[in-house]
């Protein structure tokens, strides 16, 4: 009797725990699914760093220094979202379903595919949208705008401005090259 006893106690122990296990496992996915998140990308640079960096829905992000993107991975989100402090250069992968939208503090920008610079930090009161390729829409508290190739928009005084790019040599950073035209040498420094 003792015998049988302890085999019936031991098939139910094991069936209990892996009833547990099971439920502790579907738990855990529920509990990933229900809030939202996968994990999130980040990428920090330090002063005087820069960084090229491939998102995993594989568009290319280069960071100038002291610039930090957070690329925020959903299981349910309907687009591709990105947090930047301070200046980046994107190329972006296209996705017609899942539109790409860059959040700053001072105002957003949001694209399908294209090439194109964001210098937003937080320490200062810049933000500029700089367009090479493609189209992009530029979102702040007071207005929206659409950029076309060769068009950037800055922020300056609560106004959003468009104004042509002149020189494209300004945005050679991301080669590490840093080029100053008519420029004091006190302003460059």
């Amino acid at each position: 009797k003792r015998k049988n006893i302890s085999i019936r106690w031991g098939r139910y122990a094991t069936v209990s725990a892996a009833f547990l296990t099971g439920l502790v496992f579907a738990g855990g996915i529920a509990w990933g699914l229900l809030s939202n998140k996968l994990s999130d990308y980040e990428v920090i640079t330090a002063a005087g760093q820069r960084a090229q960096t491939v998102l995993p829905d594989g568009s290319r992000v280069w960071l100038n220094a002291s610039s930090k993107i957070v690329y925020h991975n959903s299981f349910w989100s309907s687009d591709r979202q990105i947090d930047l402090s301070g200046e980046a250069y994107f190329e972006v992968s296209k996705n017609k379903e899942k539109p790409f939208i860059v959040k700053t503090t001072k105002g957003d920008v949001e694209v399908l595919g294209t090439k194109f610079y964001i210098s937003a930090y937080a320490t200062t009161d810049v933000f500029e949208t700089s367009l090479i390729e493609g189209k992009v829409k530029v979102h702040t508290a007071y207005e929206d705008m659409t950029l076309y190739p060769k068009d950037k928009a800055v922020l300056e005084n609560g106004l959003l401005t468009r104004k042509q790019i002149d020189d494209m040599d300004t945005y050679r950073w991301r080669d590490g090259l840093y080029c100053f035209k008519n420029l004091s040498f006190d302003d460059v420094l």
